[in-house]
């Protein structure tokens, strides 16, 4: 296959997978492995590119096979070294002794049928180590698990139903697996067993941006996984990060930096999306079962990206038990009832995504917004387009809320304001209230002090002093007339006017009294 493998990149992209929604969660987007994008991985591989024309619509069912029947299909007579092996595990390293070498059957040649069938079932033995290996999870000890063969049975001759002969794809099975080995790694296991390869592909793949994106041709079909190492350098794409140098990347992973459709991918009409009742479809692996949701990702298939519909999936995640797959009913069902994309964006390389997607994938994704409930028959989430709404309106409300009360605050400092300075208003009037008075009293007890010290030669001093006094009195009550009018305001100039009257008259008395009786008035010094 010619592929170098980053582990550090899986380990890293672990971190970010979803197990309740069977997706990976980077920064503002959301990804999942695809069956498309598996078989346009695997399907350029020589056997895959010849059964890509065959392969039947059903579902392929994992079956464990005793030992008698694996004797039987591998042309064995006996094979007493998978028999002592505790557990249906079958040993790598005495599989490869048997078939592997090139004069293994001068050696076993008493448990094989004949020479012929042991050359006729070599490149059988070979893809049943392959994927057992390197696709498939191996058992413990290096052994192979005993359900490899029989996928790789059907793989290459099919599986017989009475007169007609089926073929199956492995994309539904190999992406079960993937799902189940990110659950096991995600919860504590140590190592990713399964389809690693093809994962860090497919990441890879939509990590690296095309510039001038193509559609490829449908007719041929280059093998991609050997090609991979070769079009990664061509990119230059970093190829000795760890995982201090993955992790910060795919935390901030935007939109813009993500090739949605990748271009190897052939997009047709017929591209699994749901089931009719439920938004998701069910596949078997070889050790479990897993939900698979598409709807999330119509971008990654050439689709225009709506709201999702959800629905709670995780009972469907299950390991096999004694080789009985768990809700197989359940699987057929979903299958056969199948929804298909339709038809696809103009361009693909340019993905659709609707405004009120991003709004929810950005509430989901800071954990504020609800999953919405199942609706059968509809794609989009009613739920979650009214929870969206809700929010909206939430939001406005809190906004108004705050604006009203800053606005109180600013309306309640300038009362206090108000109330602070008709306060200091009204002292003032009181003061001005007093003063006169004061003045008044204080100018009568001057008067009739300094009347017996007046002399005849000082009535025109007199007359002059009570001229400027009673210019001052004009002048005071013509600056109590200026001030602001306001209802309590004109009720007390008033009043002040009046006290001011008896001021004027007494002025006009004494000044009557010293011009009359100018000889009587006593001398005093102003």
């Amino acid at each position: 296959m010619e592929m170098v493998a980053y582990p550090d990149l899986i380990g890293t992209m672990v971190k970010f997978w979803d197990s309740d929604n069977m997706v990976f969660r980077f920064g503002e987007v959301e990804m999942t492995p695809t069956i498309e994008e598996i078989l346009a991985s695997y399907e350029s591989v020589s056997m895959c590119n010849k059964r890509r024309f065959k392969p039947d619509t059903d579902l392929l069912f994992p079956k464990t096979w005793d030992f008698a029947e694996i004797r039987e299909k591998l042309s064995l007579v006996k094979a007493d070294w998978m028999d002592r092996m505790p557990g249906p595990n079958i040993p790598l390293r005495k599989f490869y002794y048997r078939f592997g070498r090139a004069r293994a059957y001068e050696k076993f040649k008493e448990e094989f049928v004949s020479e012929e069938k042991w050359k006729e079932t070599r490149p059988l033995a070979f893809v049943i180590c392959l994927l057992g290996t390197m696709v498939f999870p191996q058992g413990p000890n290096y052994t192979i698990h005993p359900n490899v063969v029989m996928v790789t049975h059907a793989i290459f001759y099919g599986v017989g139903y009475g007169s007609a002969i089926k073929y199956y794809t492995l994309a539904p099975m190999i992406l079960a697996d993937i799902y189940r080995a990110l659950d096991k790694c995600q919860s504590g296991e140590r190592f990713f067993q399964g389809c690693n390869l093809i994962l860090q592909w497919w990441m890879m793949r939509h990590l690296i941006k095309a510039h001038e994106p193509t559609e490829p041709d449908p007719l041929e079909r280059p093998n991609r996984l050997e090609s991979h190492d070769w079009w990664v350098q061509r990119n230059h794409f970093n190829r000795v990060g760890g995982q201090e140098f993955w992790y910060p990347r795919l935390q901030g992973l935007r939109d813009e930096n993500v090739q949605w459709s990748i271009q190897c991918l052939v997009v047709t009409k017929q591209m699994v999306i749901r089931a009719e009742k439920t938004p998701y479809l069910i596949f078997a692996g070889l050790r479990g079962t897993r939900p698979y949701a598409p709807g999330r990702v119509l971008r990654q298939l050439g689709g225009k990206q709506e709201i999702p519909q959800i629905s709670d999936m995780k009972k469907f995640v299950t390991d096999h038990e004694n080789g009985r797959v768990s809700f197989a009913e359940d699987i057929r069902r979903a299958w056969k009832t199948r929804r298909i994309l339709g038809e696809p964006v103009p361009n693909r390389f340019r993905p659709e995504c609707s405004k009120d997607h991003k709004e929810w994938l950005k509430k989901s994704l800071a954990g504020t917004i609800e999953l919405g409930p199942n609706v059968p028959n509809v794609i989009a989430d009613v739920g979650a387009k009214h929870q969206i709404r809700l929010h909206r309106l939430q939001e406005r409300f809190d906004k108004n809320e705050l604006d009203h009360q800053h606005r109180h605050s600013e309306d309640a400092k300038i009362i206090a304001q108000l109330k602070k300075e008709l306060r200091r208003a009204k002292q003032c009037m009181s003061e001005l209230d007093e003063e006169p008075d004061n003045a008044c009293q204080n100018w009568i007890i001057a008067w009739s002090n300094r009347f017996s010290r007046l002399k005849g030669s000082d009535i025109k001093k007199g007359l002059g002093w009570l001229e400027i006094t009673y210019g001052r009195t004009d002048m005071l009550c013509g600056k109590r007339s200026a001030l602001p009018r306001g209802p309590d305001l004109v009720k007390d100039q008033d009043e002040l006017r009046v006290c001011y009257h008896p001021l004027r008259g007494i002025t006009l008395f004494v000044l009557c009294f010293v011009i009359y009786f100018p000889n009587s008035f006593p001398q005093f010094y102003v």
